[in-house]
């Protein structure tokens, strides 16, 4: 009782980052992307961006927002991409 939603595994981030995250990528265009929380940062690394190396993926969460920004190359274009810690 009190939880504003349920638990989430890394598997679902995964797939809807997959699924919807580079079109609504390629429809906002952003400058910059802030990804609120180790999951949200892995379900970009899912996405497998050009730019994003596979050593990204090896760092520890708190190593990947102290080595922030990333930058990630989508239609030709760079996004420069924070992870920040959750506050919750």
């Amino acid at each position: 009782e009190g939880k504003m939603a349920d638990p989430t595994s890394g598997s679902h981030h995964r797939i809807c980052s997959n699924l919807y995250l580079l079109d609504l990528i390629d429809i906002i265009q952003p400058k910059i992307i802030i990804s609120l929380g180790s999951k949200a940062f892995q379900g970009l690394l899912s996405c497998n961006f050009i730019g994003l190396n596979s050593s990204i993926k090896n760092l520890k969460y708190k190593e990947a927002v102290d080595n922030s920004p990333y930058i990630i190359e989508v239609n030709n274009k760079n996004i420069y991409v924070f992870p920040v810690f959750h506050p919750g």
